[in-house]
């Protein structure tokens, strides 16, 4: 059947990014025939159209690219996502704590509509880079695979997150932070490289946990911050209020909020300690 990813355009300007949509799948060295992002970061294939993807496989670097090649030992971690809007994401899947190369296959039997696929590269047991080979969508039953698939999983669409894109900056901070952490070593050859790359290994592996906790935070705002806010907004004595908050914005009263249940919780938490 046809790969709907195929020769689509994708998002971030990642070295190599349009080659993860051309549809080679052999031949792909140490050096070509990849796209490449220091993780952890995203991958995203923007579809051009909303379809009902039925099965999602991507291909990780693993070594097999040439004739008579070894799969590497090397394992990534990563979350596959997907969305119409670019904005709310669904998660179909999270590696967790296990690491994976190959061909990662996900058959979706009801089908989801998206108009984007999404790879977030969490890790490299080898480096700090993470290379994706190749991304294909298919609405119907792909076509066979004339390799080893190492990653097939069934998705249910009712057990799957759903999360908002607004909730990054943390994460984007730590990207940043990585960032510099890698130029002060390449600045600095005299420098021991290794206490410094297994923090940056480290802030990697955690950063899908952050990504859940400002994830947490944009519930809350959606929830239980917004609509108590709107209720306020409604009621009759607000005007009073907002004269006597002068120049407080919304989302000074927003912080207000947040830092009185924090309050709360803290009182709490200090009986039990």
């Amino acid at each position: 059947m046809e790969n709907i990813a195929f020769a689509k355009d994708v998002l971030e300007n990642h070295k190599g990014a349009s080659v993860v949509t051309n549809g080679q799948l052999t031949g792909y060295t140490g050096k070509s025939g990849f796209c490449q992002f220091a993780w952890p970061d995203f991958l995203t294939v923007d579809l051009d159209d909303t379809y009902s993807i039925k099965c999602i496989r991507f291909l990780l670097w693993d070594g097999l690219g040439i004739n008579r090649g070894h799969r590497d030992p090397r394992q990534y971690k990563y979350r596959l996502l997907v969305s119409e809007d670019s904005r709310n994401w669904t998660v179909l899947y999270s590696t967790e704590d296990q690491g994976f190369n190959g061909w990662q296959v996900f058959n979706i039997p009801e089908g989801i509509n998206i108009r984007f696929i999404r790879v977030h590269g969490l890790w490299n047991s080898a480096n700090k880079w993470f290379h994706v080979v190749e991304i294909q969508a298919f609405v119907s039953d792909s076509e066979p695979l004339n390799a080893e698939t190492v990653t097939e999983r069934v998705i249910r669409i009712n057990e799957s997150l759903v999360e908002v894109d607004e909730y990054l900056p943390i994460q984007r901070n730590f990207q940043s932070l990585i960032v510099k952490l890698e130029k002060v070593i390449e600045e600095n050859p005299v420098l021991n490289p290794q206490p410094i790359q297994d923090i940056i290994q480290k802030l990697g592996v955690q950063v899908r946990g952050i990504a859940a906790i400002e994830n947490n935070i944009e519930s809350i705002k959606k929830h239980i911050i917004d609509p108590v806010y709107n209720e306020l907004k409604k009621a009759s004595n607000l005007g009073r209020l907002s004269v006597k908050l002068g120049k407080f914005s919304y989302w000074g009263f927003i912080v207000g909020i947040v830092g009185g249940i924090v309050a709360i919780i803290s009182i709490i938490l200090s009986f039990f300690k």
